[in-house]
């Protein structure tokens, strides 16, 4: 194909164009598909054991930020939107003594926030859905 020095550079920088190309193809579309959670992460994940947290990225973070305190069982047994885990940790920074979480806020909530969203509630395993708050009597102190 490529006979005399002329056209064996060209070959050379063709295939290098295409190299090139194809390694870019395949960075992007690794990119592309990094923020895809998995249909079952604790399938494709695994779950730690002691903790029973989903073992994705960032979960050793999440643990060792929440096993200071409680036991992340308490995290598995739970879900919500970022918004919702953010009040949930700004509470116990708040009134439990939690330290400021400052540079971890986002990879803990990216964590929590994929792993344990909101599902909604699976009626195949609860008989009703839960009473609304507004017809809940006050809690004590609050009337």
């Amino acid at each position: 194909m490529c006979d005399n020095s002329s056209q064996h550079s060209k070959c050379s920088y063709r295939k290098g164009i295409m190299r090139a190309a194809l390694v870019c193809s395949l960075l992007t579309s690794m990119l592309v598909h990094a923020d895809e959670v998995p249909d079952n992460p604790k399938a494709f994940y695994g779950v730690d054991k002691s903790s029973g947290l989903i073992m994705a990225p960032g979960w050793e973070l999440v643990k060792g930020q929440c096993n200071a305190c409680h036991t992340s069982l308490i995290v598995a047994q739970n879900s919500g939107t970022r918004d919702q885990w953010r009040e949930t940790i700004q509470w116990m920074v708040d009134t439990q003594g939690l330290w400021d979480l400052s540079d971890t806020w986002d990879p803990v909530l990216d964590y929590l926030s994929t792993y344990y969203r909101d599902k909604g509630i699976d009626m195949n395993k609860y008989r009703r859905k839960p009473i609304d708050s507004a017809l809940m009597p006050p809690m004590p102190g609050e009337q």
